[in-house]
């Protein structure tokens, strides 16, 4: 029977315990799975990442935002036949507006921001390509796309009303449509996700 080397055992506490650069997270949980061995595949439980590795988005966010390599992430971004980022997105020599411009993404958005938008699109809106419906305190509703959004206040443009600006303080409810982009965690791996948010940072 295949004994787990001790130095497994000790990285896989590492990652619990939060002593794992994250930079080296990905690699050491890859390293994990690739052993085959039942009690790392375990520990993978355990750590609540998968067996497939497919949650480690959720549980370890920093193991997919530093570590990546910029030039694999945009062979990702443009060649992808799954993703097709470029199909969607204005990168490189693509030039559609289907999605917001990628153009100096890595200017406007954190690595965990660009993350998220990878994993879980409908969680943040672009301006301009996305619909959002609140209900203010006073009980209106608006229903539009959002068309510019801060800290402190929205712009939405409503079907019926036009162009509205609401302050953040004066909305009780907010719900943003269904994205028309698929969670890229569905196509590709965290490997090739961790690639793109570095690929992504680099655009300013």
């Amino acid at each position: 029977m295949w004994r787990v080397p001790r130095r497994f055992r000790r990285l896989a506490d590492g990652l619990s315990a939060g002593s794992v650069a994250p930079a080296v997270q990905l690699d050491l949980l890859e390293a994990l799975q690739a052993t085959k061995a039942e009690a790392l595949q375990q520990r993978l439980d355990q750590l609540a990442v998968g067996r497939d590795l497919a949650n480690v988005g959720t549980v370890f966010p920093a193991a997919l935002t530093t570590g990546g390599s910029p030039v694999r992430g945009r062979q990702v971004t443009a060649q992808h036949e799954a993703a097709q980022c470029a199909r969607c997105h204005t990168i490189g020599n693509s030039t559609s507006d289907v999605g917001p411009s990628l153009i100096g993404i890595g200017s406007r958005l954190t690595r965990a921001q660009l993350l998220e938008s990878l994993i879980d699109p409908g969680a943040r809106l672009a301006p301009g390509f996305g619909q959002v419906s609140v209900t203010l305190k006073n009980g209106q509703k608006l229903e539009g796309t959002l068309r510019e959004e801060s800290a402190t206040a929205l712009a939405i443009e409503d079907a019926t009303r036009g162009l509205q600006r609401v302050q953040v303080s004066e909305i009780a409810t907010r719900t943003n449509g269904v994205s028309a982009m698929p969670n890229m965690a569905l196509l590709l791996t965290p490997a090739q996700i961790r690639d793109v948010v570095e690929f992504l940072a680099t655009q300013k």
